[in-house]
């Protein structure tokens, strides 16, 4: 490589770099600006919430039928809360990239089929190339944004209609082109379509975070993406990827079956927030699981020393010492407990790298998943003689 080369080299670094720097700004700028509408996604279902919880404090809770239809629309409204807090993460802070060689083909194959759903009153009409069209992406990430898209044409053309798929090679990039024949969007919104609930819709049909997700997830992968209205009727967007030239290996990575929770297994829970904590702790037992709560590391720490557990979950932000702190003194003063500290955090901010992670709010499915995984993995490396 000559000289000239690698100070080019290092300039293109040097630029992507700001530019990824420009773009965590503009998220979080975009965070501050979205603030009514947040509000909005948020209170709407609290005022949900709050209305059936009275209502079931005057109810005759011996009539099972109507209880039960009033907590189920708690849990759904729970779940929307927790969609909205989910999605505003995914934009303010998407989650670290695992890149592999796919085709284009492939991945909207799969996309087609996940969001079949809402395509059931549409017809896709595909150009795409089953090869050479290779990008190096996140498999799940670049499904996502298929799919957002592939929702957003379809609220479009509630009437039904035809969403068009074209893809080709441009340059060092694949071009891919997602057209619908819905009614357009106001020329007035399209500047800020891809703001996190900013709609160029009716707000009934959502949102609008599908698109802002979208245009996270393909700026993190180095490429752009920008919407149009058609001369003929609905809206085109339009989205850049670099292009994979080259194969490249996937790791082998060894998959360990997780086997279910034996009820010997004891967890030690550390959440300063007791509430949190009584039903983290009912969700661990209802799994089979024996466990204790503390509100504190410094308790925690002592609880160490006077029982033995098997996996620890621990809430990052404490009073005192750190859920992140509690995990760098486990790992060095309890060798068998390596592997088997799950942080979670209501907060926006990634794990350490390598850590067991539960971002809240999560269903008791989701947390006991977490958990027979680490006991799993726990146990295949006493199996395969790892320390």
């Amino acid at each position: 490589m000559t000289r000239e080369e690698a100070a080019l080299r290092a300039e293109i670094a040097r630029l992507k770099e700001e530019l990824s720097e420009l773009q965590q700004a503009w998220r979080l700028a975009m965070i501050g600006r979205m603030a009514i509408g947040l509000a909005h996604e948020i209170n709407n279902p609290l005022a949900v919430i709050q209305g059936r919880i009275e209502l079931l404090q005057q109810m005759d809770l011996t009539d099972v039928r109507r209880s039960r239809k009033q907590l189920a629309v708690i849990h759904d409204h729970g779940l929307r809360i927790a969609r909205t807090v989910s999605n505003l993460q995914a934009f303010a802070a998407p989650e670290s990239t695992r890149l592999e060689r796919l085709e284009l083909a492939v991945l909207l194959e799969r996309s087609l089929l996940l969001a079949e759903r809402v395509l059931r009153a549409v017809r896709v009409e595909c150009v795409v190339s089953p090869t050479g069209l290779s990008v190096m992406v996140d498999r799940a990430q670049l499904e996502q944004v298929f799919v957002n898209l592939l929702t957003n044409a379809a609220e479009a053309m509630r009437g039904g209609g035809t969403v068009r798929i074209t893809a080709e090679v441009e340059g060092p990039d694949v071009r891919v082109a997602v057209e619908d024949e819905g009614t357009g969007i106001p020329e007035e919104f399209l500047s800020e379509l891809f703001t996190p609930f900013r709609s160029g819709r009716s707000p009934a049909r959502g949102t609008g975070m599908g698109l802002a997700i979208a245009w996270s997830i393909i700026t993190e992968h180095g490429g752009a993406i920008e919407a149009s209205n058609r001369a003929r009727g609905g809206v085109r967007f339009e989205f850049h990827l670099p292009r994979a030239l080259a194969e490249v290996g996937s790791p082998h990575v060894e998959e360990i079956q997780a086997e279910p929770s034996d009820a010997s297994l004891r967890l030690l829970v550390v959440e300063d927030e007791q509430a949190l904590l009584d039903t983290i702790l009912d969700m661990a037992e209802s799994a089979g699981y024996v466990s204790e709560g503390v509100t504190t590391a410094e308790v925690a720490v002592e609880r160490l020393k006077q029982n033995h557990f098997d996996g620890i979950v621990t809430d990052i932000r404490l009073p005192g010492m750190s859920g992140v702190e509690l995990l760098e003194l486990v790992e060095e003063a309890y060798p068998h407990l390596v592997g088997r500290v799950v942080l979670m955090s209501g907060l926006f901010h990634p794990a350490p790298p390598g850590a067991l992670y539960l971002q809240k709010p999560f269903s008791r499915s989701e947390f006991v998943d977490q958990l027979e995984a680490v006991m799993a993995e726990a146990a295949g490396k006493a199996a395969r003689g790892s320390p």
